[in-house]
């Protein structure tokens, strides 16, 4: 009964019913036309000569031994003495630290102290 007292006491709108907005917009959603699928563009042939790159640095990426002498430069401007980088595919990686990835990640470049 206090349940219904309270009830009866508040004076917003009812939290279990749709809002008046929520209510009307279902009936004008139903009077607006269905939206029409554009046509599908008409297919075009296109040629484009088909080129190999000459070498990686002409598509824009580095080769192993490039990305593995910036390491090196960087190990070294660090102060870093005695260290050796090597370039293994990435199948063979298992403990040693990756600081680096050649070949579209089909290569990494390791570090080992000493």
């Amino acid at each position: 009964m206090k349940y219904l007292r309270r009830r009866a006491a508040y004076a917003g709108p009812d939290p279990l019913k749709a809002p008046a907005s929520a209510q009307g917009a279902d009936s004008a959603a139903a009077k607006k036309p269905a939206l029409q699928a554009a046509p599908a563009p008409k297919a075009q042939a296109v040629s484009a000569p088909v080129t190999a790159p000459a070498a990686p640095a002409a598509s824009g990426r580095k080769t192993c031994e490039d990305v593995k002498a910036e390491i090196d430069g960087k190990l070294k401007a660090k102060g870093v003495k005695a260290f050796t980088l090597g370039i293994l595919p990435s199948a063979d990686v298992k403990t040693e630290k990756v600081v680096g990835s050649c070949e579209a990640g089909a290569k990494k470049i390791t570090y080992k102290r000493g």
